[in-house]
């Protein structure tokens, strides 16, 4: 499976400190036999080669967030490519037609949707 990472709408200094820690946790995780890189960037997109979960870069890409005291972005799924993240400002997610719920985090199309969702949580 191929995961994209979309990093056109973030900082050239955030571009660079989210692919210098994906090199290094990838180099930390290669197999001793094995390629060290299983990713690519080619312009404003990283490439995740062989991946088996989108979930997996979520969290990575969480975590040196996390580190890096960025609470003010978030990752989100891209409503449609599946395979494909986005790193936002949480303030411009909804110009870009990503609504998420403020108790999960799930990611819309549509504030009506997101509007049904969030219903559930206080039902629930």
């Amino acid at each position: 499976m191929v995961v994209k990472v979309n990093l056109a709408h973030i900082s050239e200094t955030l571009k660079d400190i989210v692919v210098r820690n994906i090199e290094d946790i990838t180099d930390h995780r290669a197999l001793p036999n094995s390629s060290k890189h299983n990713n690519v960037v080619e312009g404003n997109t990283l490439i995740f080669i062989n991946e088996n979960t989108i979930e997996k870069i979520k969290e990575i890409l969480l975590d040196i967030l996390t580190r890096h005291s960025l609470s003010e972005y978030i990752v989100a799924e891209n409503t449609e490519d599946e395979n494909e993240i986005v790193i936002l400002k949480q303030g411009d997610m909804e110009q870009f037609g990503i609504y998420i719920c403020s108790h999960c985090s799930m990611s819309f199309k549509s504030k009506n949707l997101r509007s049904l969702h969030e219903r559930v949580h206080y039902f629930t």
